[in-house]
C-alpha cells in the first residue's frame, strides 16, 4: 500500500522542474545582464600622458570590452622604454634589441609591469636581449600570461575601472535561490511512491527525500562554481561607470592617433621620439608596425589587421565551436525538436517507472528509481526543454532572417574536430572571417570545404548569412576589374591546394573567363596580413 501523500508526487515533480527552469533562466539572465556595456567613441583629442595613472595594459582592457588582448604586454614593454626603465635599440641588419638599464628606478612599477621587466631580465645576456628572443617556450606561455592577466585585472579593479562578472554576492544569491528547487525536490522525494513494505521503514522517507534534495542542490552549486571558469562567456570582467568613461576617452585618443598616417608605421625604436604616445598606441591597436615587431604581438589566428574602414586597425576574430554554429536553420529546428522529444519521453516514460517502483521488493532499487525521477525532473528535463526551445526558436527565426554582408576576408582557418569520418579519418571545421568595417570583433563563419579551398585572405566577398546561426547559404567573390560578384561553385573556379596558402604566404588568383579576381599580397615581416590590390592602391599602407 502506498503512502497517503503519494498523490502529491507528480505535482511536486512538475513544480521542481518549473522551479529549476526558472533558476537556470535566472542564471542565464545574470550573465547576459552583466556583459560589458557598449562604449561610444569620445571626441578625438590629444592626452597628456606624462603622469597618466592608467597604464597601457589597463587601457587595452578597457577598449576591448574588458578583455585583455595580446598586445597589452607589448604595450607594457614599450611603456617601460618610454619611462627610461629599459631601452629599445636598432642593432643593424633589421635586428632590434632590448637593453636593461641597471641604474633605472623600478621601485614604482606596478605588478604587471614588473612581470614584463622580469621576463626581459630572465632572457637577457650581458644586459641585452634581441626582441625575438623574448618569446616564451610553449609550456611557459600559459602560466606567464595567466600571471600577467591576473595582475592587470587586479589593478583595474583597484582603480574602480573593472569588476568581476560573477561576484560573491551573485554566487550567494544563486545558492539561496537554488534552495527553492532543492526544497521541492526534497518534498517530492518524501512523497515518492515505493513498495508498501519499504514505507513501513521510518528511514525510507528521510533517506529518499534528503538524497533527492541534496543531489539537486549539489548539482546547482557545482554549476555555479564551474561556469565562471569555462572562459570568456561566463567568466571575465564587467564594466563600471568609471571604466566606461575612461574607455570613451581612450577611444577618442585612438582616433586622434590614427589621423597621423605615419603613426601606424613607426617601429619600436621610435619610442625615443614618440615617448608614451607609442606605448598607448600599441595598447589601442593604432601602432601596427610596433605591435608586429614585438614578440608579445597579436596571435595570428585571433587577431588581424584590416584596412576596410580606410585606416589600418586590429579586428578580433573568434571561431565559435558551439553547437550548430554555421548549420542550417532546418538542422537547428530538427535538433531542437529532438531535445524536446527527449524531454517528453522522460516525462511520459516516467509513469511506467513509477508504477514499477511501487511494486519492487528491493528497497534500494525502489528508492533509487524515486530519487532518479526527482533528479531527472529537476535537472535533465529543464535543460532539455530550454535547449530545445532555444534551437527551435533560433532555427525558426533564421528561416526568414537573412542578410547580406560585403567585406574583406581577413582570416581563413581550419580546426580539427573531435569527430571522425565514417572511414575513420580526421574531420575539420572550416572558418572564414569577413570584415565589413562595422565591428571590431568578428565571428568567423563556418563554410564548406569547397568554398574554403577557393577563398584566400585579402579577397572581397559577399555573403548571404542567417542572423542567429551564422549559416552561409550563398557566397560570391568580387571581381574588382568588372565590379561584379562571382558565385563560388564547383564549376566557377578551379581547384587549388588546400593549406599552403592558409596564412597568406603566397599569391593565389582565382579566374573566371580569364579575368583575375583579388589575390593576396603578403606584407613584409607578417605574411598573415593579406589585402586586395584595389585596397592596397587606395590606402598605400606601409605595415
Amino acid at each position: 500500500m502506498l503512502a497517503t501523500n503519494d498523490h502529491l508526487f507528480v505535482p511536486l515533480l512538475v513544480a521542481t522542474g518549473v522551479a529549476s527552469s526558472a533558476w537556470i533562466l535566472l542564471l542565464i539572465g545574470w550573465f547576459v545582464q552583466t556583459r560589458p556595456r557598449h562604449v561610444d567613441v569620445g571626441p578625438a583629442a590629444m592626452l597628456d600622458l606624462e603622469h597618466e595613472p592608467v597604464a597601457p595594459a589597463l587601457v587595452n582592457l578597457l577598449v576591448n570590452h574588458w578583455q585583455l588582448e595580446d598586445e597589452a604586454s607589448a604595450a607594457t614593454l614599450v611603456d617601460l622604454a618610454a619611462r627610461g626603465i629599459l631601452k629599445l635599440e636598432d642593432a643593424g641588419d633589421g635586428q632590434q634589441i632590448c637593453r636593461l638599464k641597471p641604474d633605472a628606478d623600478a621601485s614604482q612599477l606596478l605588478p604587471h609591469e614588473q612581470c614584463v621587466l622580469d621576463r626581459v631580465s630572465s632572457k637577457a645576456s650581458n644586459g641585452t636581449v634581441p626582441l625575438g628572443a623574448l618569446n616564451c617556450a610553449p609550456e611557459e606561455v600559459a602560466s606567464w600570461r595567466s600571471m600577467f592577466v591576473s595582475e592587470v585585472i587586479a589593478e583595474a579593479r583597484r582603480l574602480g575601472l573593472s569588476r568581476p562578472r560573477f561576484t560573491s554576492a551573485a554566487k550567494a544569491l544563486l545558492v539561496v535561490t537554488a534552495l527553492v528547487p532543492a526544497a521541492l525536490a526534497y518534498a517530492a522525494g518524501a512523497a515518492a511512491p515505493v513498495a508498501a513494505h519499504v514505507q513501513e521503514s521510518h528511514a525510507r522517507i528521510p533517506n529518499t527525500a534528503i538524497a533527492a534534495g541534496a543531489i539537486v542542490l549539489v548539482l546547482f552549486i557545482v554549476l555555479i562554481g564551474v561556469l565562471p571558469r569555462t572562459g570568456k562567456v561566463f567568466g571575465g570582467e564587467r564594466s563600471t561607470t568609471e571604466g566606461i568613461d575612461a574607455a570613451k576617452r581612450w577611444l577618442g585618443f585612438r582616433e586622434y592617433l590614427l589621423r597621423d598616417k605615419v603613426f601606424p608605421t613607426l617601429p619600436p625604436t621610435a619610442v625615443v621620439t614618440w615617448n608614451r604616445n607609442l606605448s598607448y598606441g600599441v595598447a589601442l591597436g593604432a601602432a601596427a608596425a610596433t605591435a608586429h615587431a614585438l614578440p608579445f604581438g597579436p596571435e595570428p589566428d585571433r587577431q588581424a589587421w584590416s584596412p576596410v574602414t580606410g585606416k589600418w586597425r586590429i579586428v578580433r576574430v573568434s571561431y565559435p565551436r558551439r553547437l550548430l554554429w554555421g548549420d542550417s536553420p532546418w538542422r537547428s529546428l530538427m535538433r531542437g525538436l529532438v531535445f524536446l522529444g527527449l524531454a517528453a519521453a522522460i516525462v511520459y516514460g516516467y509513469e511506467a517507472a513509477r508504477q514499477h517502483a511501487s511494486q519492487l521488493a528491493e528497497p534500494a532499487i525502489s528508492q533509487g528509481i524515486a530519487i532518479a525521477s526527482v533528479v531527472m525532473f529537476a535537472f535533465v528535463v529543464p535543460i532539455l526543454c530550454i535547449l530545445g526551445s532555444a534551437y527551435v526558436l533560433r532555427g525558426a527565426i533564421d528561416l526568414f532572417a537573412t542578410s547580406y554582408q560585403d567585406g574583406l576576408v581577413v582570416r581563413r582557418r581550419r580546426y580539427r574536430s573531435s569527430r571522425l569520418s565514417s572511414s575513420g579519418n580526421a574531420t575539420y571545421s572550416y572558418y572564414v572571417a569577413v570584415d565589413d568595417g562595422s565591428h571590431g570583433r568578428l565571428r568567423a563563419y563556418r563554410v564548406d570545404p569547397v568554398s574554403y579551398q577557393r577563398l584566400r585572405e585579402g579577397m572581397t566577398v559577399n555573403l548571404k548569412v542567417t542572423r542567429n546561426l551564422g549559416h552561409v547559404s550563398q557566397l560570391w567573390v568580387h571581381n574588382t576589374a568588372d565590379h561584379v560578384a562571382v558565385p563560388i561553385t564547383s564549376s566557377s573556379v578551379s581547384p587549388s591546394d588546400d593549406e599552403t596558402a592558409a596564412h597568406g604566404t603566397r599569391n593565389v588568383v582565382l579566374q573566371k573567363s580569364g579575368v583575375p579576381l583579388p589575390g593576396i599580397t603578403p606584407t613584409a615581416g607578417n605574411p598573415g596580413i593579406g589585402r586586395t590590390a584595389a585596397t592596397t592602391q587606395a590606402l598605400n599602407p606601409v605595415v
